[in-house]
């Protein structure tokens, strides 16, 4: 299961080349997943790596672009590289309704980011290319990208979460893993600053999994917690339907609350952080936005507003570095 909702875009390159295909050459999904291949080779050729890797951020997450807009400038191209590259993973089953397509694909990206690590080869995908120069330059943990991979591996079967413990741990494994990662761009490496980006990340997946419940309601799929559901004694046929409204807003409310005690503890360590690990922590902003307007439309998970852009964001982001906190 994936976040990241489906998108057909340009910069999603599927990444089939060099790999053995137990299918025919002649499968009508590896010749349509080649020309798909062809075309974005043709697309990405025309642009930088740098600029593929910013503008696939701008595109898909752009709350963590602009918060990334307030790192040093090398920094931030590092930290584009590796959202680019989670974003490039998250895509894999959002493209192919195959799950062993989807195990293809994923392989590639783990067998490349060998190479990468290896420096055996010019790594000829954009994101790659911009990802070794972070890995060699900042030298980067190798686990927390694998995690990425691995994480994503466990939703290929588009299973729900039973727990809230299962989704901390996903996110955990997600969103806490990409800040750690962004912490070893800035050669920040504490306990305070380690806890901080637990917490956050932890918030954060708590949020994206609130912000999916319309998306993948129209999709017939529901991912909010079986325990989390069955406490408030909400189906989820009901959440599919919008029905039972005032039990899913308890449960919307029970699930909200947790990510704002995440927040609350993430920020707990604000005065023991260094100053240029605050910089990376700055998504807190967003985060905290959301949960404010969720509260402000009582907790109703299909409100239209909730995805809207936050215009105040871009001042709310200058408020916090300027004061150096997040």
């Amino acid at each position: 299961m994936n976040f990241i909702a489906a998108r057909s875009c340009r910069g999603s390159l599927l990444p089939l080349q060099n790999i053995p295909v137990c299918v025919s050459a002649a499968s009508p999904q590896v010749n349509s997943i080649r020309g798909v291949l062809r075309r974005n080779r043709r697309c990405a050729s025309a642009i930088s790596s740098s600029t593929y890797c910013q503008d696939l951020v701008r595109k898909h997450d752009a709350e963590h672009f602009l918060s990334s807009l307030w790192l040093p400038a090398d920094i931030r191209q590092a930290v584009f590289a590796i959202r680019a590259f989670n974003i490039e993973v998250a895509q894999i089953r959002e493209v192919t309704s195959e799950i062993q397509i989807a195990r293809i694909r994923s392989q590639w990206w783990r067998d490349s980011l060998g190479f990468v690590y290896e420096n055996a080869k010019d790594p000829g995908h954009p994101v790659l290319k911009e990802l070794a120069k972070a890995v060699h330059t900042h030298q980067l943990n190798r686990r927390w990208l694998e995690r990425l991979i691995r994480e994503r591996e466990k939703r290929f079967d588009e299973s729900g979460f039973m727990s809230m413990d299962e989704v901390e741990d996903y996110s955990e494994g997600i969103n806490s893993s990409l800040l750690y990662l962004s912490l070893q761009c800035v050669g920040v490496s504490d306990i305070h600053a380690d806890h901080a980006a637990s917490h956050l990340g932890k918030t954060e997946g708590i949020i994206t999994l609130l912000r999916g419940v319309q998306y993948h309601a129209r999709r017939r799929k529901v991912f909010l917690p079986m325990d989390q559901l069955l406490a408030a004694g909400v189906s989820q046929e009901e959440v599919i339907r919008q029905q039972n409204e005032a039990a899913i807003t308890e449960v919307a409310y029970t699930i909200s609350s947790q990510a704002n005690s995440h927040l609350e503890m993430a920020r707990e360590h604000t005065n023991d952080v260094a100053p240029r690990a605050k910089r990376v922590l700055l998504p807190a902003v967003a985060a905290d936005m959301f949960l404010t307007r969720l509260q402000k439309e009582h907790f109703n998970l299909y409100s239209k507003t909730l995805d809207a852009p936050h215009a105040s964001l871009p001042f709310r982001l200058l408020s916090k570095a300027w004061s150096r906190a997040y």
